[in-house]
């Protein structure tokens, strides 16, 4: 089957055809006001797009990306075209609300197609291509592998992914092999020796590209029912996989920030928001201190309400049962993207999202230092009747 240029449509906004949008600012519950939030996201969506399809079974080359940083830069060439030379808008890596991202059809071609014709990698039998790699571990469950159910019932079937500027196969392999991720392959039951890592020109004969499962920008969200499959089946292999000693879960989880290295966001009296959490019947996980992958996906396995700041970890309620509650604790400096995905993945989850916004902050170069009134916040828990009822007070 051949990608036709002629037939095909804009590879951003093909995604408003078939989809579910809800506003933001609709389906997060505010637990106290927060004019920023309501300005910032007045106009932000999140589309659940159920149209996700085969664009391209067969013959495609596709070349490296130029970019150092796939997540913040904006795109300037196409990376993959068909048997034809038309560009093949769905090997793009999408960011639908960044500049240079909305209208792929105006696009160059890649700078040195001719010349890499002629030195071009060939590789033959059947090929999954699952978009870009992103160590970056939120990034990294969302993007990276929310497409790889499909090509794991197949037998004899390779996996390719785009990989970012800075780095080549050799690097890359090494970092995997020291790293979270290889959880993740081994329970998959992948050798990453086996990966295609695209860091020259090749030749793909039969390769097979997918539409973008799961679409994060700064803004406006786009999210197939396949993303979320994915999800909850590569969280039961996870967790399937778990044998360590420790075999309790709960269904109230805190999950703390506490061990992760200095962002730009610190909530400085974490430990006593912990501690809270904790005298409420929670489970403090700190992500960073368990044995393994498989033991967090074991722990996550029964929640039914977490709480946490926004960022990688809380959005492991992609994994969780449908129906859970979240309770993202945020600072009102400057509403986060953090936060915009965390509502976003939580809404296509079937997920229920309360925030907390505290205004106790202070900004120490560059870094926003905050912290939480721990009365406060239990105060605004107490007052709203799904959270009292679900918490237990």
């Amino acid at each position: 089957m051949t990608y036709s240029l002629s037939k095909a449509k804009n590879a951003v906004t093909r995604y408003y055809d078939c989809f579910v949008e809800k506003k933001i600012h609709d389906i997060a519950i505010i637990l106290n006001s927060s004019q920023r939030y309501k300005g910032f996201y007045k106009d932000v969506s999140v589309g659940i797009f159920y149209d996700k399809k085969i664009v391209l079974e067969g013959e495609a080359i596709f070349f490296p990306h130029t970019a150092p940083d796939i997540i913040t830069c904006k795109i300037k060439e196409h990376v993959a075209y068909d048997d034809c030379l038309n560009p093949i808008y769905d090997a793009n890596f999408l960011r639908p609300d960044r500049i240079g991202y909305t209208d792929h059809s105006a696009l160059p071609c890649y700078p040195d197609f001719s010349n890499s014709i002629s030195k071009i990698r060939v590789i033959d039998g059947t090929v999954i291509y699952l978009g870009t790699f992103i160590f970056h571990y939120g990034h990294f469950i969302l993007e990276s592998i929310s497409r790889i159910k499909e090509g794991l019932s197949v037998n004899g079937v390779k996996f390719a992914f785009h990989i970012q500027s800075h780095f080549n196969r050799e690097k890359v392999l090494l970092r995997l092999k020291s790293g979270y991720w290889m959880d993740y392959f081994n329970a998959l039951n992948i050798d990453i020796n086996e990966i295609i890592f695209i860091d020259e020109p090749i030749l793909f004969e039969n390769i097979k590209i997918s539409s973008q499962s799961l679409i994060l920008s700064y803004k406006n969200c786009y999210i197939s029912n396949e993303a979320r499959l994915s999800g909850r089946y590569i969280n039961d292999i996870m967790k399937n996989n778990y044998n360590g000693d420790f075999k309790i879960s709960s269904e109230k989880i805190y999950l703390s920030r506490a061990s992760t290295p200095t962002s730009k966001r610190k909530l400085i009296n974490e430990v006593i928001v912990e501690n809270y959490f904790f005298q409420k019947g929670f489970k403090i996980v700190r992500p960073e201190e368990l044995s393994s992958e498989y033991e967090k996906h074991f722990i996550l396995s029964n929640a039914k309400i977490i709480a946490g700041v926004p960022g990688s970890g809380l959005l492991n309620t992609f994994f969780v049962p449908e129906g859970s509650i979240t309770i993202a604790l945020e600072q009102s400096e400057i509403p986060s993207v953090a936060l915009n995905h965390q509502i976003q993945v939580d809404f296509s989850c079937g997920h229920s999202t309360y925030v907390y916004f505290s205004d106790k902050k202070e900004n120490i170069e560059g870094v926003v230092h905050w912290s939480i009134d721990v009365q406060d916040l239990d105060d605004k828990l107490q007052s709203n009747k799904i959270l009292s009822k679900a918490i237990g007070f």
